[in-house]
């Protein structure tokens, strides 16, 4: 289903390494899997949403932009 994938600018700690073999399951571009491999490396935090429909998908955009989310990719 759709995903919303965002990095957490203040972040809260480390996820391990099987979250970013997920990524490239996801058929996510391996230029990106690098910038969050670094990202988490410094301490952000890897965050995933489904969403039901655009406007849900509009909000979720909204609130990590208002906190400051390092990358935003919606598929």
């Amino acid at each position: 289903g759709p995903l919303v994938a965002a990095l957490a600018g203040a972040g809260a700690g480390a996820a391990g390494g099987g979250a970013i073999g997920g990524l490239v399951g996801m058929a996510i571009p391996e230029t990106e899997v690098h910038f969050y491999e670094d990202a988490l490396g410094r301490g952000s935090v890897l965050v995933g949403l489904h969403y039901a429909d655009s406007d849900q998908r509009r909000a979720a955009e909204s609130v990590l932009k208002r906190h400051k989310a390092l990358k935003i990719r919606c598929q």
